[in-house]
């Protein structure tokens, strides 16, 4: 009797499952649709819980912990919940359809209510998400909650040592940056718009591309293009920026074919190839490839000159507009390399010592 009892339950629990559970659709076991195992199944009217190696599997979810429970009211499940070393798989979809979201996590705590479309998760948080095609977001941090809202967007809010990785961009290009990992104590992402804010000693530190660099500031707004690489960050806060540049493939110090010495002179300044700034804030702009900082600006700038070692150049004051130009985007009145526009008072630039052949 208790036997004929257990598979009348597990039969109802799993026709409940196939017909209630949106995001985590799934068949009879026969049908090789949906599964779950455990050493230990417990079963009521108004849930059940598996415990000790406890699994449920299907197309859209495959989740492993140490124990596994539902609750259901009125045939609809209302929140399932992992608990212990937790393993889950997940492809969350909007109400009524729309852009799937791939996640992939494990921690300590995972509770997914399916009618608000929430994943909450908690406890050395370590995994990705993907939005549809686009590119894989890695994330940690001690808690994360993924939801969407009504006009289908995917919010996602992560807590506690945040650390994200955005994937990196064709290197071929003079402006591209390689992968960027973006730390701080809170994150929240909003996939519609592209726009993320990071807070708590936020960080965004890129060391694998041509264009290396390291920005630290209490707070960032950042706008994120198709692709996810960056297209826009703003600091709030005391900012500090280090940028390193590459190198001129062909340096203009050295010699050009009839070129004279006295033609040449001016080449003998050199290109930047490093920027390390302070200021009370900072905006970046990919598109224009300018960086402007605002208040108390205070930084220097190493000119490499060819077959000599660096010489560092500072300067001060209200405001300071950087901007890289590029040699396919240069003129006569506009050279290509780095620029820098400073107004305030006082404006204080250190320049190196020029030979004017006097």
């Amino acid at each position: 009797m208790i036997l004929i009892r257990k598979i009348a339950a597990t039969m109802f629990f799993v026709a409940l499952i196939n017909s209630h559970l949106p995001v985590a659709r799934a068949q009879a076991p026969a049908a090789g649709g949906f599964t779950f195992k455990a050493r230990k199944q417990t079963f009521k009217t108004n849930g059940a819980r598996l415990e000790g190696d406890a699994r449920i599997s299907s197309p859209q979810l495959d989740v492993a912990a140490d124990a596994i429970s539902f609750d259901f009211t009125q045939s609809q499940i209302q929140k399932v919940t992992a608990r212990g070393s937790v393993n889950l798989k997940i492809n969350l979809t909007p109400q009524g359809g729309g852009e799937v979201t791939r996640i992939e996590a494990t921690c300590k705590i995972a509770t997914l209510d399916p009618p608000s479309r929430t994943l909450i998760l908690d406890g050395a948080v370590k995994g990705f998400y993907q939005v549809g095609k686009g590119g894989r977001n890695e994330l940690s941090g001690s808690r994360a909650t993924l939801k969407y809202d009504e006009a289908k967007n995917l919010l996602a809010d992560i807590e506690g040592g945040v650390s994200f990785k955005l994937p990196a961009e064709n290197l071929d290009s003079p402006t591209a940056i390689g992968s960027v990992v973006l730390t701080g104590q809170r994150a929240t992402v909003n996939t519609a718009t592209g726009l993320a804010t990071i807070s708590g000693n936020a960080r965004a530190v890129s060391s694998d591309g041509p264009n290396k660099f390291d920005v630290a500031a209490p707070v960032f707004t950042l706008s994120r293009g198709a692709s996810g690489t960056i297209d826009t960050l703003k600091t709030v806060g005391r900012t500090s920026l280090k940028l390193d540049l590459p190198p001129d493939a062909t340096p203009d110090a050295a010699p050009k074919a009839g070129a004279t010495p006295a033609t040449n002179k001016a080449s003998d300044i050199g290109k930047p190839t490093r920027l390390e700034v302070m200021a009370d804030a900072a905006t970046v702009q990919r598109a224009g490839n300018t960086v402007t900082f605002e208040g108390n600006v205070q930084g220097f700038y190493e000119l490499a000159k060819a077959g000599a070692a660096p010489t560092r150049q500072t300067f001060s004051g209200d405001r300071a507009v950087v901007k890289y130009v590029l040699a396919a985007q240069a003129s006569a009145e506009n050279p290509a390399g780095v620029q820098l526009e400073m107004t305030g008072k006082p404006v204080e630039v250190m320049f190196p010592q020029l030979n004017f052949s006097f």
